[in-house]
């Protein structure tokens, strides 16, 4: 995969939240977003938002894609309801971690971070 800009990813993560391991998608969420996200099925709210660290988030879906999933408890919700097995995989997250302000502006480490996950569908 090849993106448009050439500079040094200080770093980057993908790793699948399962079930299996103790895997909780709205916990992962909530805390990723650094907000609040309940748990319908189990009433469990996990609140992140006193966490100040997060300078942006956003969920990524394709255009084919129920756009009411856009809202992260909505999307968390759904997976926790559809995913039942003990050994689902319940998403994939990806931490990516680009230069800082000195080097990139926030709107271009938004526009770099959208090209690679649209690279990797």
């Amino acid at each position: 995969m090849r993106i448009g800009v050439e500079m040094a990813i200080q770093f980057a993560r993908i790793e699948f939240l399962s079930r299996s391991k103790g895997g909780n998608s709205c916990c992962k969420a909530a805390y990723n977003a650094r907000t609040i996200v309940t748990n319908e099925q189990t009433n469990i709210r996990y609140n992140f938002s006193h966490k100040k660290d997060n300078v942006y988030h956003t969920v990524l879906i394709p255009a084919y894609v129920n756009q009411k999933f856009k809202n992260i408890q909505t999307l968390m919700n759904e997976v926790e309801r559809t995913e039942k097995l003990r050994t689902s995989q319940l998403l994939k997250d990806i931490v990516i971690a680009l230069p800082d302000d000195k080097e990139l502006n926030l709107e271009d480490r938004i526009k770099i971070t959208h090209e690679i996950v649209d690279a990797m569908e």
